[in-house]
């Protein structure tokens, strides 16, 4: 299947500068989202976010066990075709010598599986304690959209149904957001160190079928409008 490229252009016009990101949650929810792309747009200008549908599944390390508010650091990662007719769709973690890394035969096609959906499976050589700062994750365009706790004998399910959201935050890029939901989400969230972290209302990004590049507002009330051609 056919890459797709995709842009989103940004108009702060909102007053003053923004840090503006982009974040996907998939269905059922797999996984915690990550803030994926993110850049500081001055007052009155505009900026473009670029990306390509390339899948990669992978794992990182944490300093602490995953929640909101932890960033997320890649340690590996391998691309995987869950679109395509036999597709490589599925990667196994072990441990060895120490450290965490793919099987011999990552990533490989599981025939059982969907098409659009990617598994990740580690198995039985590492104990819980071992595992307590690594998480496994699913990368979009090189970067971590979303990212579990890292277990051993367990089995994690994504999908390439995802969907686009726009905030203003100054959560980095990596970072876990608090959990979403479409109609409860929670717009100021405590973390592990004594500061809150502002996160402005999400506004879903859709693209039209055949329709690849997109351009929003940011109002003064932060608020992200589309631009209709």
């Amino acid at each position: 299947m056919t890459i797709q490229q995709y842009s989103l252009t940004i108009k702060n016009l909102s007053g003053a500068d923004q840090d503006v990101a982009l974040f996907q949650v998939d269905d059922p929810g797999s996984g915690y989202p990550l803030v994926w792309l993110s850049h500081t747009i001055n007052s009155g200008q505009n900026y473009t976010f670029r990306w390509s549908t390339k899948w990669d599944l992978g794992f990182g390390s944490t300093s602490e066990p995953l929640k909101p508010g932890v960033a997320y650091v890649s340690q590996n990662q391998i691309e995987v075709k869950p679109n395509d007719a036999n597709g490589s769709n599925e990667i196994q973690i072990q441990y060895d010598d120490g450290s965490f890394k793919f099987s011999s035969s990552s990533p490989y096609n599981n025939d059982k599986i969907d098409n659009g959906v990617m598994q990740i499976i580690t198995d039985t050589s590492f104990t819980v304690e071992q595992s307590s700062l690594m998480s496994v994750a699913l990368y979009m365009n090189d970067k971590p959209i979303l990212a579990s706790q890292g277990k051993p004998g367990t089995q994690y399910q994504f999908y390439t149904n995802t969907i686009y959201y726009l905030t203003v935050t100054d959560i980095l890029e990596g970072s876990v957001l608090p959990s979403f939901t479409p109609s409860n989400f929670s717009i100021m969230m405590e973390c592990a160190k004594p500061t809150t972290i502002a996160i402005s209302q999400p506004t879903q990004v859709n693209f039209p079928t055949g329709q690849t590049a997109l351009t929003y507002k940011l109002t003064n009330v932060l608020m992200f409008e589309l631009v209709q051609d």
